[in-house]
């Protein structure tokens, strides 16, 4: 699990980076599915751009900082594997 300003995800087993798949044998990758996923995925990111940019929330707050947190968050990470 990890937390951001006081909300707790929880993190499921899957996604963490010691976990072995249940079977031995690999499931052939589907670039159709990763098509449709990654398309959702940016569709979703706009949508929550625009959300932010409505708001007003981060009205006057210089670029250059918001780049250098987002920068934090890619080096240091939001959680880890336990």
């Amino acid at each position: 699990m990890f937390f951001v300003k006081h909300r707790r995800w929880e993190v499921p087993d899957a996604m963490c980076c010691n976990v072995q798949a249940e079977s031995s044998t690999p499931t052939p990758f589907d670039m159709t599915w990763m098509a449709e996923f990654v398309d959702e995925l940016s569709s979703f990111d706009r949508r929550m751009n625009t959300a932010v940019i409505d708001s007003g929330i981060l009205a006057g707050v210089p670029t250059n900082l918001l780049a250098k947190q987002g920068l934090f968050i890619i080096q240091f990470g939001t959680h880890s594997c336990n």
